[in-house]
């Protein structure tokens, strides 16, 4: 598992107590009961319960209510037992596979699902399914699987329509009738403008609107495609969907995807060139090769208003007579072997990239070639208006964004279609520019703008193209727009889109914005989170990886490269975004760059997939307790919504509190007076994970505000509050009820003593601290002593270079014994990942965690990170023996995904048994470190150490692992008996002490002084009790009387045994539990 930056943080482990049915996370409640309602079936379903039995793991769940199906399904992801290969094929294969296993649990039905997208996704396979219903298109209807690199399912879901069995196909009104019906709802008059393409039939689809808030339901449909652009590039382009049955017109979506700038009034088939015939005659003389350039006035700057530059044009078709038609290359040139002289004639610009440019003032001309002499055309000149330019320029940033694209996506059948773009320039009008159908579209000069055929505006209206390519625009939330926005910034490596569109300088959009998501206005505006995201980002990672050559080369693949997977929304785009940087098909443990892209996410406010809540009391495990009276602030800012779905309010993004009733009556809780916004309520008896509802209540108190009041039985009783359809913000609780005293047992402190044959050190990506560092391990026995020491000894040129490719371990003989804790070897395993172990069994994984650390089959040391010794330029792993030491060194080594090297060794010493680490020169980078020694498993977790402030002095690690002593107690409840049981005596202890006081010392007292380090006193010695371990343990009863004074009473508790040989003193102290007697 490459995790080669900082993890996601895991889900919070509230949630693993309020899942006790072994339910998913809890989704994001839709508006409408009904869509809760879904999302609480789904998650009591057989097929999801199944799946968690066979697939255990993390999971988390974006559900789409208008179909009632989980859209992405993503978290610790599957393991593909039978993966045969990294290619698009076998990622292809388990695809198709996954669908066939989970269709009812993504409620797939009888439909036909056909892939509509297979590609490469950064670090993973994006496949897209659209779904078919008797040989019926589905409209919004579709599967998605996401498989990582590595093997593994990384992200699966639908948003599959459920249909009828019944479902009738057979229309009532024909398709001329419904396009009739669709211009009569559309409102325009029908221009005489010829249209650049002619519209396609009415066809009969399946239509849903697959972006509701609420379920919603399938209509036959007839599909109507609208064209109606003027002369002045006014007008509509879309498609109209009309129920087949009745005749009404459910949906226009435009097709025709503006350029949203100030003053936009917003509301020809490709020509395929045809080779000469070449002559029957024959040459006159021996054919010779000859270079002609084509080079064009042209603006190439970024900015509208930049002066015009002599440049060449690359991509450009020529048709050579008795040749046929030839393409430019980058520097604007082709060869041709001619024998005579040839006249090319030039009527617009044709190109790889674009159909012929149409529009007023095309450039044209003829120019005579004679064998052997270089010939340049040069097209228009240094004062050519902004109209004869249009054509050069849009020539030339059309190739050059389809060429940059293709440099992220490679050369798809996508990009071949987007190759025969049709581009038309000089409309007759002004402040505009539209993609629709495959053509882009440029208006003149004049009304205070500049022509728009011009860089980042050409590159912007590509975008669109680009995404209608990858299955379609989506505009919710603005999406297709901040992948328009995305492209030009990306392709200049600039923040301002449409410089000089009317003024120099000035742009109409900028990336380093603080749009946040979601906003209201038009789909630019809201597209802006998206783009603003997107550079963002780039910045970020140019900080983070201390390159912005790398920054731009991996937010391509990332950002660019994640259009592929056609995502719907800004969401469901980021979690694309992860998904391509994900390195091991499991998101729970994050992703090489999550930092980065989580920092960029929340400039904007974008829900970041899989991500923790900040709200401490999100879950019923974290409920916060409540008293009579006004109690807070508190917030739901940032709470996720939890399980069970809300009956009322669409209640959403709630937080929980507890409230303890002592007897019978009524418990009122409100939020009038308490709260600004739209707040919603519920109560609860029973228990996380079991709860009953006793009501649930949206609007009270003459306001948005709310108020319950329920009759309630003794006992504990949860209170939610979350917000309508989502709605967050501060707020107080007034709360009056039959309360009471509830008994509890609180544990504080820790006891003595914790012991491990194993210690590390864990950092993140960029936390490693150890450069020009070093430390030794002494062998005592059973048992290392740490301390500094030692010194780096560069390899000779006569040290072995391991083999070792990426992820790779190979053997080493010592020619010689080396002694360590519990054994001895007379070879090492060597791990390109930066561990040495004395036999095998401790794998190749690159992801540093303490858990696999403490876990180790065989004993091993070690620096561990993703290395890679067998990247390009990277250093390599060396060993060699010099007198007794053995060395391995890690010779300036490549953290993977980087040009980082890294430079540190072990030494192994075969006569004293020391084991040094030195690191002349290690750079935090990649993915996370760690540091230190594991015995053969078990070993006990201490924690990470802070080994820069320990190795100066010395600490050691122990010949057997031990828990410290651990006293816990049941209930004080008045009527019942106290017990408490001390747990975890040391096998040497015979005898120990229970303390009980009215006393507790919190903070405790460190006993040093009595010879007792790191033990502490947590409670006064008022009474105590002898105690005598059996099987490691020893339980004390005290009764509590029924008294109702005493309730409230407060006592602590805390155990010692006698332990010879733990420290001077013989004795060593558990933990303090605090009780406080009630009901």
């Amino acid at each position: 598992m490459h995790d080669r930056r900082s993890r996601l943080p895991r889900l919070a482990a509230a949630v693993a107590t309020v899942l006790s049915l072994s339910l998913a996370p809890p989704l994001l409640a839709q508006k409408g009961t009904a869509a809760g309602e879904q999302q609480a079936a789904f998650q009591m379903s057989p097929a999801w319960r199944t799946f968690l039995a066979e697939r255990g793991g993390e999971w988390r769940i974006d559900w789409c209510a208008a179909t009632g199906t989980p859209r992405a399904i993503y978290g610790t992801g599957l393991d593909l037992a039978d993966w045969r290969g990294n290619t698009l094929d076998e990622a292809r294969r388990q695809a198709h596979q996954l669908l066939r296993d989970q269709a009812e649990l993504l409620r797939l039905g009888t439909s036909d699902f056909r892939e509509t997208i297979g590609s490469r996704m950064g670090r993973t396979w994006s496949f897209v399914f659209d779904q078919f219903h008797a040989g019926l298109p589905v409209i919004g209807g579709r599967a998605d699987v996401r498989v990582s690199m590595r093997g593994r399912i990384a992200m699966f879901g639908s948003t599959a329509w459920q249909i009828p069995a019944n479902f009738g196909t057979t229309p009532t009104i024909d398709g001329d009738t419904a396009l009739a019906l669709a211009w009569q709802a559309l409102g325009e008059v029908a221009t005489d403008a010829p249209q650049a393409k002619v519209p396609a039939a009415p066809r009969l689809v399946i239509w849903g609107d697959v972006h509701a808030a609420t379920p919603g339901t399938v209509h036959l449909a007839w599909e109507c495609a609208i064209r109606n652009v003027d002369r002045n590039g006014k007008g509509s382009i879309g498609r109209s969907y009309v129920d087949a049955t009745n005749g009404q017109v459910l949906q226009f979506v435009s097709d025709k995807h503006e350029c949203g700038f100030a003053g936009c009034n917003l509301g020809t088939e490709p020509a395929t060139p045809t080779a000469a015939a070449a002559t029957s005659h024959a040459p006159l003389a021996a054919p010779v090769l000859t270079t002609v350039t084509v080079r064009g006035w042209t603006r190439t700057g970024n900015d509208a208003l930049d002066p015009l530059v002599d440049t060449p044009l690359p991509g450009i078709e020529l048709n050579v007579p008795g040749i046929g038609v030839v393409t430019t290359n980058a520097s604007g040139q082709v060869q041709i072997d001619i024998a005579s002289p040839v006249t090319i004639t030039l009527n617009g610009l044709d190109g790889r990239h674009h159909a012929l440019v149409s529009g007023s003032d095309q450039p044209n001309g003829s120019w005579n070639v004679n064998p052997g002499v270089a010939t340049t055309i040069t097209l228009l000149t240094s004062g050519a208006t902004p109209q004869q330019a249009a054509h050069t320029t849009v020539s030339w940033w059309t190739d050059r964004t389809n060429e940059f694209v293709r440099s992220i996506l490679g050369n798809t059948p996508q990009l071949t279609t987007a190759s025969a773009m049709t581009v038309t320039v000089n409309i007759a009008d002004t402040c505009n520019a539209y993609y629709t159908g495959n053509s882009i579209n440029f208006f003149a000069a004049g009304g205070g703008c500049s022509n728009t055929a011009f860089s980042t505006v050409v590159a912007h209206e590509w975008g669109h193209g680009l995404d209608d390519r990858y299955g379609g625009i989506s505009q919710v939330n603005g999406l297709s727009e901040g992948w328009g926005d995305i492209v030009g910034l990306y392709l200049v490596d600039s923040p301002i889109l449409g410089s000089g569109f009317s003024t120099a300088g000035v742009g109409i959009r900028n990336g380093n914005n603080t749009r946040q998501y979601p906003t209201g206005g038009g789909v630019h505006a809201q597209g802006e989170s998206w783009m603003g995201f997107a550079w963002n980002l780039r910045d970020r990672l140019a900080t983070t990886l201390g390159s912005r050559p790398a920054a731009i080369a991996l937010s391509n693949d990332l950002v660019i490269g994640s259009i592929v997977a056609d995502a719907t929304d800004q969401p469901a785009a980021l979690l694309e975004v992860f998904l391509a940087d994900d390195n091991d098909g499991n998101l729970t443990n994050g992703t090489p760059n999550s930092v980065d892209l989580t920092w960029a996410a929340n400039q904007h406010s974008i829900p970041v997939p899989g991500a923790p809540s900040v709200v401490p009391n999100d879950e019923c495990a974290g409920a916060i307790a409540l008293t009579n009276g006004v109690n807070g602030p508190f917030s739901t800012v940032g709470a996720y919504t939890s399980a069970p779905a809300w009956p009322c309010a669409s209640g959403g993004r709630d937080a929980w509190f507890t409230f303890y009733v002592a007897q019978s009556g009524t418990l009122t809780v409100q939020t009038c007076g308490q709260a600004t916004w739209d707040t919603a309520l519920q109560i609860f008896s029973g228990s996380c994970g079991a709860l009953t509802s006793l009501g649930c209540v949206d609007d009270s108190c003459a306001s948005l505000q709310s108020s319950l009041a329920v009759p309630v039985n003794p006992g504990l009783h949860y209170i939610r509050v979350g917000g309508f359809n989502g709605a967050t913000g501060s707020f107080s609780l007034d709360v009056n009820g039959p309360g009471g005293v509830p008994a509890t047992a609180t544990n504080y402190g820790t006891g003595c003593y914790r012991a491990s044959k194993a210690f590390y050190e864990l950092y993140p990506n960029t936390g490693f601290d150890l450069s020009g560092t070093s430390m030794r391990l002494t062998r005592l026995g059973d048992l290392y002593l740490v301390q500094s020491g030692g010194a780096y000894v560069a390899p000779t040129p006569a040290a072995q270079l391991l083999n070792l490719g990426d992820d790779a371990v190979t053997t080493v003989a010592l020619g010689g014994t080396l002694l360590y804790p519990g054994g001895s070897t007379t070879s090492l395993e060597v791990c390109s990942n930066g561990f040495v172990s004395p036999v095998t069994g401790n794998g190749n994984a690159y992801t540093p965690t303490a858990a696999a650390w403490l876990a180790s089959t065989q004993p091993r040391w070690g620096t561990w990170h993703d290395f890679n010794p067998a990247a390009a330029g990277s250093g390599r792993v060396k060993f060699e023996k010099i007198g007794n030491i053995a060395y391995v060194t890690w010779d300036g080594v490549y953290s993977y995904n980087t040009t980082t090297p890294n430079t540190w060794q072990l030494q192994f010493d075969l006569v004293t048994g020391f084991v040094t680490f030195v690191w002349p020169n290690v750079v935090s980078s990649g993915n996370g470190w760690l540091v230190g020694f594991a015995a053969a498993a078990p070993n006990d977790d201490l924690g990470s150490f802070d080994l820069s402030t320990m190795v100066p002095a010395t600490f050691r690690t122990s010949s057997y692992n031990a828990l410290p002593l651990a006293l816990a107690s049941t209930l004080p409840q008045l009527g019942t008996t106290l017990t408490m049981t001390t747990s975890q005596f040391p096998p040497t202890s015979l005898l120990g002490i229970q303390l009980v006081s009215f006393t507790a010392i919190d903070p405790g007292v460190e006993l040093g002084f009595l010879g007792m380090p790191g033990c502490y006193v947590y409670a006064g010695t008022d009474a105590m009790y002898a105690l005598l371990p059996s099987g490691g343990q020893a339980q004390w009863q005290l009764p509590v009387p029924n008294t109702p004074s005493l309730m409230g009473a407060q006592l602590a508790g805390q155990s010692a045994a006698f332990a010879p040989g733990a420290n001077t003193a013989g004795l060593i102290t558990s933990n303090g539990v605090r009780l406080t007697i009630g009901v």
